[in-house]
Formats: C-alpha cells, structure tokens, sequence
C-alpha cells in the first residue's frame, strides 16, 4: 500500500507541472488600435440582470457600426476563452458613415481621434477578469505611441413606419473625449456627452384613438460627463492607483396635456482604487465607490420634496495564483440608509487539462441602483413618473467550465440568483400606453453556454443559449422579463479584406403580461434573421447594405408595442 501511494503522489505532481507548462509565459500587452471596421449592433440586455453603474477606465477607440432598427434585445454575456488572436487589421484616425433605410430611416455617425505628443515607455498595467479569462499582465518595456489622445463622436439614427401611428423613433447624441499622460507619471482623462432620443407612445388601440406626434412625444435629455487621473508608469512604491469623479443630468419632457414639467435626475459617482502587486502574481488591492443620485419628480399640479439615495461599496480583494490554480478572494461591504450590507466576491478556478479544461465556481453581489435614468434606459414608456428611488440587493453563486480545445473556444455555467427588489413592468390600467414599475424578491436559477469556432482563416461562428427559471414571491408571472434566450452568429471575410458579410439569428421566448380584464397572457416569441455585408470599393471607400428582421417578426417585447417590420439599409462609408 505504502509504494502504491509513493507511485500515486509521483504521478499527481508530473501532471500538475504538465499542466503548468501549458500556461502562457512572461508578460503580454494586447494594444487594438483605431479600428473602422464594420462591427456587431449593440443590442439592449433583456434578460434578468439588474444594470450595473459604469465604474471602469475608459479607453476609446471607434468601429462603424452595422446597425439595426429599433432593436431592444442583445446576445446573452457569457463570455468563453479568446480565440486564437487575429491579425491587428490596419488603423485609421477617423470614419463617417451614412447610410438611408425603408421604412424612412436615416443614419449618420462620424468618429475621429488624433494623437500627438512624444512617444515613451509604458508602465505594466495588469487585470483582474472573473469567470472568463486568466490574469493577463502588459509589458514593462511596451512603447506607447502618443501620450495624448482627443477625439469626437457623433452619431444620429431615426426611423418611422408607415403602416402605424407614432411608430418613430429618433436619436442623436455628441461625446467629446481626452487622455493625456505626463512626464511625473501619471496620466489624465475625462469626456463630455450629450443625447437626445425622441420616443412615441404607439401602443394604444388605433382603430379608435388617435394622437399627434407632439401628444405621443416623449423626449429624453442626458447630459454627461467624468474626469479622472491614473497612473500611467511605474511608482517607487510600485501601486496602481486611480480616481474618477462622474456626473450626469437625465430629464424628459412631454408635451400633452398630463405633463408639463419634466422629471429631472442628478448623479454624482466618486471612484478611487489602488492595487499593488507582491512578487508578480499575487495582487491585493480596494475599490472604493460613493454613489449620489437626487430625483425630482413630474407633478404639474403639486409640490414634491426630491428623493435622494446614496450608496458606498468597500471591495478589498486579494488575487493568488499557484501554477494552474487562480484564487480571487474578496468581499463587497455595502453602505445605503445607514444599513450595512455584506456580500462575499470569491471565484476559484483550476486548469483541469491545461487551457482545455478549466472549472470554476464563485459568490459575488452588491447594491444595484434603480434610477429614473437606468429605468428609463431600459423601459423608455414607463410611466410619467417614479414613485421613488431604490436598490435591488442582488447575490450570485455560480460555477461553470470553459476551455479552448483547437479552434473551438466554449464556456458552460450555471448560476443561481436571489435578487430583492427586481424591477417588474406592467401596462397601467388607466392608460395602457404606459408601464407602472413594480417590485418582488425573486429567485433565479440559470443555465447558459457559448461556443465559438474560427471554422476557417475567413469563416467565424457562434452560438449562445441562456435559460432562466423564476421564483417569484409575490407576483404569479416575472412581468415582461424572457426566459430563453438563443442568438447564433456567422461571418465571413474575403481573402483581401474587401468583403464582410454578417449573418444573425435571434430568438427569445415569449414574455408574460396581464390584459386590462386581469387575464395572464403571452406576447409572442422573438425569431429575427439578419443580413448583414460591406464592400470597400478602394481602400477608404466601401458600400454596406443591411437587411432585418427578414422573417417580419413583429414581436411585442413591451404589450402593445410591436417592433419594425423587414427594414433594409444601405449606404457608404469612409475611413481616413
């Protein structure tokens, strides 16, 4: 028994160092230029997450967009291993795109970036990703092409249907952006934005009712704004710090007889965070974070003292790794009306068979804030106005696999949820055009994966799958939220990169809602096919054409409101 045993530990320690081999060596810094080519749509996230504030640097860096109509779903987040890394394509300063659509729709984005100023070493700047990716580190010896970057972007996309009253939709936003470094090592950045969206309340019988543009109008103002300071080499005392200071303004404004005073939302966020690491893998490091939000509500008829609602988060964390083990261990202390809340922020993952198999699993959580701008984003015909301001307290454990096996890159997790306080929409009774917001404490549990496949050096997929099961302590249905959700992907790039083309499948099933009589129904279930391709006629001048929702799936993700029909696309674009 005693030689089986020695035989036993002699073979666990050769596959350990075997399976440490496979990990990658020294130090990598992954810089993507200024890239002008056509990108995935942005879709709006309709699962059951409850939005997150915005807490990480920014870096800014532009594509032009492929984008579809009036769109409000998005690819589910599982994120699997990166692929085998493509070339860099080559970079431009700037890009403009126009484009015009049927039903009447117009497009106009225009990106630009200069940088100037003097090159110079840049200092390591090193990550922490849960659940996704191993600690990855940058080069102490990388060159920074300019320390000083500004930029523009402008953007405008409208579109109306013709065989529907008020079905329209406009927005137009501007963002001005800088970073610049200095000699003493630290680097400084900041950005001003501005957005104004025009959306209609359609949903209403219109066969008997009938309004004009201004009396549906309801117009979202949102004015930005965030400056902060980093280190941007190497310190004596070898810590990496941070602070940023962000501010917004959200308003809206209508203009039928209900209303005549817009609801209006101030946010302050304060940001700092330090890490230092010990020897080059093991990382300590806290993030701190106070959040201000003050709300003052639409009441043409009466006077209201605003609703205001602070949040601070304390997250100390310790990074280990040990060969083909990565510990992150680390707790979310959260402050809100004077109540202390803890929340653990662990995740343990182990190479199983070097970077084919790796398993996880982890606890995390925190104070998530519902404003009348996250709302707004999310539900745009909610109802005039919020009764208050709220947090969901949200606790997660999940544990999954993921890996990278040839030209295969996957991820499968299961997670399980408790959220208190989640946002529900139902239609108001009195006017079925609007949404009231309604809470409950629900628990989820969810299963999800993606793959994803470089089939050949031109051909890429993908496939996503998430399924959530609710329970609900309160309510009979999750009003409005979906619980399946699948989206495939597949692109080809021509051997000169000349061509691109894009083809998209998006389903999801119905959602619940309950009709003005009380009955629980169904709306109907998402299947939308998109087409997308460019064509670059020289090297600085290409065509693109997208088609949409060829299946002509007018489905309801908010009751009343159906989405456009087949919508095409085209026009030019420019890189310079």
């Amino acid at each position: 028994m005693k030689k089986l045993i020695y035989i036993f530990s002699i073979a666990l320690i050769a596959q350990m160092s075997y399976a440490q081999d496979d990990l990658p060596t020294g130090e990598v810094e992954v810089v993507k230029d200024f890239d002008a080519r056509v990108a995935d749509t942005k879709r709006l996230n309709v699962g059951a997450k409850v939005p997150k504030t915005e807490t990480k640097t920014r870096s800014y860096n532009y594509d032009v967009s492929s984008t579809q109509l009036d769109v409000s779903y998005e690819p589910p987040t599982l994120k699997p291993l990166s692929m085998q890394g493509e070339k860099n394509p080559e970079s431009y300063k700037g890009f403009l795109k126009a484009g015009y659509g049927v039903p009447t729709s117009l497009y106009g984005e225009l990106g630009y970036v200069h940088s100037f100023g003097k090159t110079r070493k840049r200092s390591a700047s090193r990550g922490r990703s849960r659940g996704t990716s191993s600690r990855s580190s940058s080069s102490r010896s990388s060159v920074a092409t300019s320390n000083t970057q500004v930029g523009i972007h402008l953007l405008h996309h409208d579109a109306q249907a013709t065989d529907r009253e008020n079905q329209q939709f406009s927005s137009t936003g501007a963002e001005l952006f800088f970073q610049t470094a200095t000699a003493q090592g630290f680097a400084i950045y900041g950005d001003v934005g501005y957005r104004l969206q025009n959306r209609f309340f359609y949903g209403y019988d219109q066969d008997s009712i009938s309004f004009t543009e201004d009396e549906a109008r309801r117009r979202y103002k949102t004015l930005t704004a965030s400056a902060g300071i980093k280190n941007s080499q190497s310190n004596e005392l070898g810590i990496d710090y941070k602070a940023e200071l962000s501010f917004y303004n959200h308003q809206d404004e209508r203009m039928d007889l209900l209303s005549i005073n817009p609801n209006d939302e101030n946010g302050f966020l304060i940001d700092l965070g330090a890490s230092k690491y010990l020897d080059g893998k093991q990382k300590i490091g806290i993030d701190l974070q106070t959040d201000y939000t003050r709300y003052l509500k639409d009441c043409a008829i009466c006077s209201i003292n605003p609703v205001e609602l602070t949040n601070s988060q304390i997250r100390p964390y310790v990074n280990l790794s040990f060969g083909s083990v990565r510990a992150d261990l680390g707790a979310n202390i959260a402050l809100s009306q004077e109540e202390f809340t803890f929340f653990p922020d662990i995740e343990l993952a182990a190479q199983v068979a070097g970077n084919r198999f790796i398993a996880y699993v982890g606890a995390d959580g925190g104070l998530q804030k519902n404003t009348f701008r996250s709302i707004t984003d999310y539900n745009p015909f909610v109802a005039p106005a919020l009764d208050s301001l709220w947090n969901s307290e949200v606790r997660r454990y999940y544990g999954g696999l993921k890996g990278q096996i040839k030209q295969f890159s996957y991820e499968g997790q299961v997670g399980y949820k408790q959220v208190k306080n989640l946002p529900l929409y139902l239609n108001d009774l009195a006017d079925q055009r609007f949404f009231n917001v309604l809470t409950d404490d629900v628990n989820i549990i969810s299963i999800g994966g993606t793959v994803k496949a470089q089939v050949t050096s031109y051909l890429s997929a993908a496939i996503s799958l998430t399924q959530n099961v609710y329970d609900l302590e309160v309510e009979e249905e999750p009003w409005h939220l979906p619980s399946f959700e699948a989206n495939a992907t597949l692109k080809f790039v021509s051997p000169d990169q000349k061509i691109h083309v894009t083809g998209e499948l998006f389903m999801e099933d119905a959602v619940p809602y309950r009709s003005i009589e009380g009955e629980v129904l169904q709306t109907n279930a998402l299947f939308d096919i998109n087409l997308g391709a460019e064509y670059f006629v020289t090297k600085n001048i290409g065509l693109f054409a997208s088609l949409n929702n060829l299946a002509a799936n007018e489905r309801q993700r908010w009751n009343q409101y159906p989405q456009l029909g087949i919508n095409v696309m085209g026009g030019v674009t420019a890189r310079f």
